[in-house]
């Protein structure tokens, strides 16, 4: 009945004889099928994103039982918080330097100069209320009137909503594999430009930029007296490639290089909201001045937390998230139409999905099965049905979300995706 060599272009809901071929030949038992239209719980002229109306959802029913895999925070298999020490009663009577406290700043030095060879020392850290302020601090100092900034796609919506509000224009680069376009680059570096922006491992990709990357990119901005802001929030989580590498180790002039991390992913604890900025010296002192005027300094409860933290193996929470990471693999091994995209690194999955309309289909999935994710609405740069899924959720919540989602499809699968995709697919090997 079908030929061999012949690839589908057209296709409606799921049935396997129900395809009309690209020779214009005809299955002869082809009924299309068509669903429901799905309701929705969004609203596109609403001031609040997808993502916070979802969540208001939630909150609106707490009679209903949801199932969460929004956070891309990575859980502990065994939490290691209650074995910290409890803090000192005058981390909480007053208030803590505006750099941060020296103990804390040893701790980063510590681990920064072990894991990449580094020699830091205090005034090459600043400690922040998280990696994203440590972003705005950075951007804001960077800023001119007319600045562009040059960011790798998918970009994280926070930060480049950030961006616009300082007054920046965006521009999107790729980085396929961990390589740039060096000469695009170098095209578009025109003196508007004040920055390249890079998040390796990155969010929501997993992609590693490669030490040839690297160098490159701080050549370019060495050479062009631009900044180069590196987000390594995820530098704990590499998986089976060589390590990460530094920018700083590519460069003794650091005037031009900013990195930014947190104890958020790296160790699991958002909660204390706890990051860090590395810079050049004058820099450091430039942005601690900004953070003095703005909120005069991190909660010390919070850094003392935060530096024990830090002399904690981190290792079985990398472990669990690459347990977490073979399970998606192996439960989508085996269903085409969904895809990941690889991840080297990271704590998340980036998945396109066979639907036309992804938001109406996260609002079809929170309202009928009550799981919860992210979206490609959480991102800008991209485009596509696509969803994030965590590596680092507890398995069981992962199994139930996997579950719930391979149903949902299963009712739901688009018409006009399986035909853009199945074009660039063969039928039959």
């Amino acid at each position: 009945m079908v030929e061999e060599d012949v690839t589908v272009t057209k296709y409606w809901t799921w049935e396997r004889t129900s395809i009309i071929l690209s020779r214009g030949k005809k299955v002869s038992n082809y009924q299309p099928t068509y669903r429901k239209e799905m309701k929705r719980i969004t609203d596109p002229n609403s001031p609040y994103t997808f993502f916070q109306q979802r969540f208001q959802y939630i909150y609106q029913h707490p009679e209903k039982v949801f199932t969460s895999i929004v956070e891309n925070v990575p859980h502990w298999p065994i939490s290691p918080f209650n074995t910290l020490a409890p803090f000192p009663t005058s981390s909480v009577g007053e208030y803590a330097p505006c750099q941060g406290q020296p103990d804390l700043i040893n701790a980063i030095c510590i681990r920064e100069n072990q894991q990449y060879g580094m020699s830091l020392q205090h005034p090459h850290v600043l400690v922040t209320n998280g990696a994203l302020y440590g972003l705005s601090l950075i951007f804001r100092d960077l800023y001119q009137l007319g600045s562009v900034v040059l960011c790798q796609a998918p970009l994280l919506s926070n930060i480049a909503n950030m961006l616009l509000d300082i007054g920046y224009q965006i521009s999107y680069f790729s980085t396929p594999n961990g390589t740039v376009d060096i000469d695009w680059l170098r095209q578009n570096c025109h003196p508007a430009v004040r920055a390249i922006y890079i998040n390796t491992p990155h969010n929501p990709t997993g992609d590693i930029c490669s030490p040839n990357t690297v160098e490159q990119l701080v050549r370019l901005v060495t050479e062009r007296k631009m900044a180069l802001v590196m987000d390594m929030v995820y530098d704990s989580f590499v998986f089976n490639c060589s390590p990460i590498a530094h920018p700083f180790l590519y460069s003794e002039q650091w005037d031009h290089l900013f990195v930014v991390n947190s104890m958020s992913k790296n160790y699991g604890a958002p909660g204390l909201r706890v990051g860090w900025s590395i810079s050049a010296p004058g820099n450091i002192a430039r942005l601690g001045v900004r953070l003095d005027r703005e909120s005069i300094a991190v909660c010390g409860s919070a850094q003392d937390k935060a530096r024990q933290l830090l002399a904690v193996d981190n290792k079985p929470l990398v472990e669990a998230t690459l347990r977490g990471k073979e399970l998606i693999e192996q439960s989508f091994a085996c269903y085409p139409y969904i895809h990941l995209t690889p991840a080297k690194g990271g704590v998340q999955f980036f998945v396109k999905l066979p639907v036309d309309d992804i938001e109406a289909f996260a609002d079809h999935m929170l309202l009928e099965y009550g799981l919860f994710f992210a979206t490609s609405a959480h991102y800008s740069g991209v485009r596509g049905s696509y969803i994030r899924i965590a590596m680092g959720q507890p398995m069981t919540l992962l199994k139930k979300a996997i579950s719930m989602l391979k149903d949902g499809l299963a009712h739901n699968r688009s018409q006009s995706y399986e035909e853009t995709f199945l074009r660039s697919q063969p039928l039959f090997p």
